[in-house]
């Protein structure tokens, strides 16, 4: 039985854990990074519009009010819907 080694397993923190870690964390970040290169996007044709005639650039400053609008009405809802939660278990 000289010569003879089992087979060894991959030491940890192999390749393939690497590229599965790094597509989780890719798929976590997808959504945010996408949201914040639009917003660049948006400021850089109002600055660009804006250098062409500043009615143009009323278009992407309007979809970004739009943006800030909706991100304000739905962080109002979600308050209203914590509080409605607390305060609903405190009466008995």
């Amino acid at each position: 039985m000289y010569g003879y080694q089992p087979p060894q397993q991959d030491p940890e923190g192999s390749w393939s854990e690497i590229f599965v870690m790094s597509r989780v964390v890719l798929g976590l970040l997808a959504i945010p990074m996408l949201v914040i290169f639009g917003v660049l996007f948006l400021l850089g044709a109002a600055v660009w519009l804006l250098s062409i005639h500043p009615i143009l650039s009323l278009g992407p400053i309007a979809i970004l009010g739009l943006g800030v609008w909706r991100l304000v009405e739905r962080d109002k809802q979600s308050q209203r819907t914590l509080e409605e939660e607390i305060f609903s278990r405190r009466r008995p």
